[in-house]
């Protein structure tokens, strides 16, 4: 019986090891089956990788074809366009070209045309497929900059911008206001410099000066120091007003209408007005020409809140 027991076993185990051959033998079987497949799919990928790469990279196809410019009115779009063209021309390390549709520098193209063109005041650049970039443009009105004993710079965030081209280039000169400081502290790029209140106060006056007095204000404007909150106008009639830059400049404005009226009364014109001095809240130095102590003349709201003529004390000595 022991002898019939180990026979057994002897043959369940030949069984165990006759199925795992039947397996491995159909497992490779398989596997020949599927050789042939397999590899004709990765050439496939191959295949298909490779003219999907050259169409991507090098396939003329996928060149930029043509700019289209939206939004140019001062600047011609044709000089734009040719700036982009130029940025286009190349290869990226020898290889890619520029032109390539998904490789344009189109955030280069952004970065050079804001600092080459400071009409600009905001930029963007799309890709329109398969072979067209959109460039769009919004130009700005006005082109503040504050200027300090060398060259103009542009204020933005609170630092100092170089615009280019330099000031000498006449073409901006219809859209350029400027704020020169008279004491002229050095001034360089990117420096931090907290002057944005004048500039902002100086579009402001000027834009609307012609809403409350006929006539207009010089395009350059001075302060004695951009730690002094006062700027300095010259109007067209050749007189010159001063503003305080912590006042909304719509009141200064208006307060200067005022004093205007009142001075009409008496006289027949402006011709003799040299300067008026708002900075003070509630008073109104004026001078003219031809007068000895022109800081001692001024006016002052009355109880009526009208403007009362407020006599010098050299004025009272000469009555007593």
């Amino acid at each position: 019986m022991l002898w019939e027991s180990k026979n057994r076993q002897e043959q369940f185990f030949r069984a165990i090891i006759r199925g795992r051959k039947s397996k491995a033998v159909q497992r490779r079987i398989q596997n020949d089956r599927t050789a042939g497949p397999r590899w004709i799919l990765a050439l496939l990928w191959i295949a298909f990788s490779v003219v999907g790469g050259y169409v991507l990279f090098f396939s003329p196809m996928l060149l930029i074809r043509g700019v289209l410019i939206e939004g140019a009115a001062f600047i011609p779009s044709d000089e734009y366009r040719v700036v982009v063209d130029g940025l286009m021309a190349g290869t990226h390390i020898g290889i890619l070209k520029r032109q390539n549709f998904f490789f344009a520098p189109t955030g280069e193209m952004e970065r050079v045309l804001l600092s080459q063109y400071p009409v600009i005041q905001k930029i963007s650049i799309q890709r329109s497929f398969p072979n067209h970039l959109v460039v769009r443009i919004v130009e700005t009105q006005t082109i503040l900059q504050w200027c300090s004993g060398g060259p103009c710079y542009g204020i933005h965030g609170g630092q100092a911008v170089p615009i280019t081209p330099s000031s000498e280039d006449s073409r901006y000169d219809p859209i350029r206001l400027s704020v020169i400081d008279e004491s002229a502290p050095p001034v360089a790029a990117n420096m931090p410099i907290t002057v944005d209140v004048y500039l902002q106060t100086f579009l402001a006056l000027y834009q609307n000066f012609g809403k409350f007095i006929p006539g207009s204000v010089d395009r350059v404007a001075k302060t004695a120091s951009r730690h002094s909150d006062e700027l300095t106008l010259s109007v067209s009639e050749g007189w010159k007003f001063i503003v305080s830059v912590n006042r909304p400049a719509e009141e200064s404005l208006g307060v200067l209408k005022v004093f205007l009226d009142e001075y009409a009364k008496t006289n027949k014109d402006r011709s003799r007005l040299l300067s008026v001095d708002l900075r003070v809240e509630g008073k109104i130095f004026y001078s003219e020409q031809n007068t000895l102590s022109p800081e001692e003349t001024s006016f002052q709201k009355g109880d009526d809140d009208q403007l009362v003529r407020k006599n010098s004390q050299r004025e009272k000595g000469k009555k007593n």
